[in-house]
């Protein structure tokens, strides 16, 4: 049985700024961004073990379509998505919301 997921308050408002800026680039791409993360979440809940190891207890996943990555840790109960974030933009700016 899959676990639920939970987003820090912090990832959610990565997520939330980054699908209104694609949006203000072109009409359409923020619905894009938003389907992409969606599906690799979705993706991470069936099957948490997916990503690369980012650090000893955190994974990372790839979006496909777009320069951001997933950091996530799981728990006993749930898994916490820590940060929806640009690939090159100050990589490890997360690591202290473990």
């Amino acid at each position: 049985m899959s676990k639920p997921v939970t987003l820090l308050e912090i990832a959610n408002r990565e997520y939330l700024d980054s699908k209104q800026f694609y949006e203000l680039e072109q009409q359409g791409l923020g619905l894009a961004f938003k389907a992409e993360v969606g599906y690799a979440i979705m993706r991470i809940q069936q099957f948490p073990q997916l990503g690369d190891k980012s650090t000893s207890d955190t994974r990372r996943v790839l979006l496909t379509r777009f320069p951001f990555q997933i950091f996530y840790k799981e728990y006993d109960s749930h898994i916490a998505i820590l940060s929806i974030s640009h690939q090159h933009r100050c990589p490890d700016y997360w690591v202290n919301r473990v």
